[in-house]
């Protein structure tokens, strides 16, 4: 399937950065330049550092989760009863490790 987002896998890195508000966390997600920031301003909008990695972790997963999405409607759509069987539980394994 030709999709016109980059393709995975994207990762998910902590940097350290200097900022305003001094020493903060960049969570780097993918083989680009996007960042989920961990900073003064975060926190006093009421976002805390878990909820901040969560968040990259789960968007760091994206081309993952649509791979196991699109073979599970697949499997879903007349393929065999193993396949689906196998591609139901890779679509398990993906989501766990996208929210753990």
């Amino acid at each position: 399937m030709k999709t016109k987002h980059t393709p995975g896998p994207w990762k998910n890195e902590r940097v350290p950065i200097q900022s305003q508000g001094g020493s903060n966390t960049c969570y780097k997600i993918g083989p680009f330049e996007a960042c989920i920031y961990d900073d003064w301003m975060q926190r006093e909008r009421g976002f805390y550092e878990d909820e901040i990695m969560a968040n990259a972790k789960l968007i760091a997963a994206a081309p993952k989760l649509l791979e196991a999405l699109i073979n599970l409607v697949n499997a879903a759509s007349g393929d065999t009863i193993e396949n689906l069987k196998i591609a139901l539980a890779d679509s398990k394994a993906t989501i766990k490790e996208a929210t753990k």
